[in-house]
Formats: C-alpha cells, sequence, structure tokens
C-alpha cells in the first residue's frame, strides 16, 4: 500500500466514523426537548447544549487550521 492509498485509506475511514457519529447525536438530540437540551444536572455540570457548542467550536478551528 502506497503512502497516498493509506492516506486515503484513514480519511475515508475517518470521514465515515464522523459521519456515524453525527448520526447518532442527531437522534439522540431529536428525543430531547429545548429544556432538556439547556439542562444542567448539577450546577457544576454543563448543558448537552454548551457541550455541543464546544463541540462545534472544535470542528470549526479544526477545519480552518486543516485547511
Amino acid at each position: 500500500m502506497t503512502a497516498d492509498e493509506l492516506t486515503k485509506h484513514v480519511t475515508d475511514e475517518a470521514a465515515r466514523e464522523l459521519n456515524d457519529a453525527l448520526g447518532k447525536i442527531v437522534h439522540c438530540l431529536d428525543q430531547l426537548d429545548e429544556a432538556q437540551i439547556w439542562s444542567r444536572p448539577q450546577a457544576l455540570m454543563n448543558s448537552i447544549g454548551n457541550l455541543l457548542r464546544h463541540l462545534e467550536g472544535n470542528l470549526t478551528q479544526c477545519k480552518r487550521s486543516c485547511i
């Protein structure tokens, strides 16, 4: 396997994994209402919505630095 073939294989697999993860996230979020998404179980814990904002920021930052 050449380096280019390996790069393509790893990239394709990573894209598939991320797409699968996105499907799972959407499936779970579809089961919650707005209040549940932003609810904090305890004062020192983050809400699901806040965690998703951080994930979005990480992906946006990666997208900008990977181009």
